[in-house]
């Protein structure tokens, strides 16, 4: 074996066990059912891609396009949150340390890990492939299937946009996500606040180049100018056609309607080919970043004094002995209820001072501005910023191995599953309360009310969500993507305009999902 394979033996076996790790785990399914399940309102028409308020004709080229763009745009706002944690995993068992102490090297740790992480994505690409495959066959209903001139020209047009566009982006994301997870003090919160700003700047940055030709890592500045003009080489009286992607912004008869038009796909030239896997570059030193600072964090870990001796421990009185054997020795009803709430409250609240200076300062500006729309994106934002701390809650147990002990002690895991659900509420009002006290001074009632019914929803989202997938990411994720998308005006996703009984009944719906858990699983599932 020559010298270079052998310095890149190892990282395939690193790769391998971190993803046979991840795929174990019920978040792994769950990603590929949420794929899956954006695949299908692509499939069934409600999210689409419309150039000038035209679609194109139902053809390989544009069923690849539109499922590659959806694909691209959903995979930078929330891969990351799918895909992280492998880092952090090793650090909480002690296997960073152990690897370090080898020669393995913190260049090819990092290597297969963004081995692992670009496999985990690429196995959702397949979901959204398959979907594609599948939509050729079954058209949008009234919407005729138009035939290309032969299958290699319906392949290629299919597969390009996923081989050229999708995969330099997916490669850039995993690369991203190493980044933050190798600075421990950017694993929680505050790395999820970063990331939300970073790819939402990501996002804007992409659509705003678009429009200028520019190249950005999500494909649009390459498919959407051809198909801007194919359309107007077909329909020459539109001026200037944007285009829209997503759900809810029109419906599949007003495009019916309008009209379709014909676009063949992309002629690929090799400049656009490198221009979008140029994008790989950056995703090479993000990684070799990375890897730096794992090595530091490495190094600091074999700095670390010894710990005690065993026998030492033994004699010595447990910190907070008392404590815990006034907590299980409390009788039944309220007075047992009380600490367990307080404890999960104490737990939540129990985050960095820019968090908390973060709250504060949305319970201010909620109390003084009076604006509709600024109260209405205000309170969005006061319910993302609860859910960063909320969804790190929905994993607990299964990060710290504590399911077990809790359901064997009198507590039990309904209980506190109860009291972590309480106190996610009271967080959730709690940074909604200054916006509260300025619609109840305004008298807007029906406002209030639905912002109440959004405090309910949301924990029990996030704990039925940590229930099923076993991890907070999955959450964190669809917590964001459910806020992101009402605030862009879907009102069904918009808690605030969809009214207070829907999003009750939802709250309702959520916590009794994560119920109808096996006992066995729950217990093990939850602290």
């Amino acid at each position: 074996m020559s010298g270079a394979l052998r310095w890149l033996a190892p990282i395939w076996p690193v790769a391998l066990a971190d993803l046979r790790e991840r795929s174990r785990g019920r978040g792994f399914v769950l990603a590929l059912l949420l794929c899956g399940a954006l695949a299908g309102l692509v499939l069934r028409g409600d999210m689409m891609l419309a150039v000038g308020g035209y679609r194109g004709a139902h053809n390989a080229a544009w069923v690849g396009a539109q499922m590659a763009l959806v694909f691209n745009t959903m995979m930078s706002l929330f891969g990351y949150f799918l895909i992280k944690g492998g880092v952090q995993r090793d650090a909480r068992s002690g296997m960073d340390q152990i690897l370090g102490s080898t020669g393995l090297g913190a260049l090819r740790y990092m290597l297969g890990k963004w081995l692992s992480h670009l496999l985990l994505l690429l196995s959702m690409l397949l979901v959204m492939l398959a979907m594609a495959v599948l939509q050729q066959f079954l058209p949008p209903a009234g919407l005729a299937q138009v035939a290309m001139a032969g299958p290699w020209q319906a392949a290629t047009a299919l597969l390009g946009p996923f081989l050229v566009l999708s995969l330099p982006l997916l490669m850039l994301l995993a690369a991203l996500s190493l980044v933050f997870e190798s600075l421990p003090w950017m694993r929680g919160a505050l790395g999820n606040g970063v990331v939300v700003l970073l790819l939402g700047v990501l996002m804007s940055q992409a659509v705003l180049r678009s429009e200028r030709g520019a190249a950005e890592p999500l494909g649009i500045s390459v498919l959407v100018p051809d198909m801007r003009a194919a359309l107007l080489s077909q329909v020459p009286q539109e001026k200037l056609p944007g285009y829209t992607l997503g759900s809810g912004f029109t419906s599949a008869t007003q495009l019916r309607q309008q009209g379709v038009f014909q676009w063949n796909g992309m002629a690929w030239t090799a400049r656009q080919v490198l221009t979008q896997w140029a994008f790989v570059l950056p995703a090479a030193g993000l990684l070799g970043l990375a890897a730096c600072f794992h090595a530091a964090y490495v190094a600091r870990g074999r700095r670390m004094p010894a710990a005690e001796p065993l026998a030492e421990l033994a004699e010595a009185e447990p910190r907070g002995a008392g404590r815990l054997r006034q907590v299980l020795r409390l009788p039944p009803g309220l007075r047992r209820f009380g600490p367990l709430l307080w404890a999960e409250l104490r737990l939540l609240l129990r985050q960095p001072r820019w968090w908390q200076a973060g709250a504060l300062a949305l319970m201010v500006a909620g109390a003084l501005l009076t604006g509709a729309r600024a109260q209405h994106d205000l309170l969005l934002a006061s319910l993302a910023w609860a859910a960063l701390m909320l969804a790190p809650a929905g994993g607990r147990a299964p990060a710290h191995d504590a399911g077990a002990l809790l359901g064997s002690s009198a507590c039990g895991g309904r209980s506190q599953r109860l009291a972590l659900f309480a106190a996610g509420v009271l967080l959730c009002l709690a940074l909604c309360g200054g916006a509260g006290l300025a619609m109840l001074a305004a008298g807007r009632w029906e406002l209030l009310l639905a912002t109440a019914a959004a405090c309910l929803f949301l924990p029990a989202l996030l704990i039925s969500l940590g229930a099923w997938s076993g991890g907070p990411h999955l959450g964190e994720s669809v917590a964001m993507l459910w806020l992101l998308l009402g605030w862009q005006g879907l009102t069904p996703l918009d808690p605030l305009l969809s009214g207070a009984p829907v999003y009750a009944g939802l709250a309702l719906l959520a916590w009794a999902a994560g119920e109808l858990m096996p006992r066995r699983r729950l217990e093990q599932a939850w602290a």
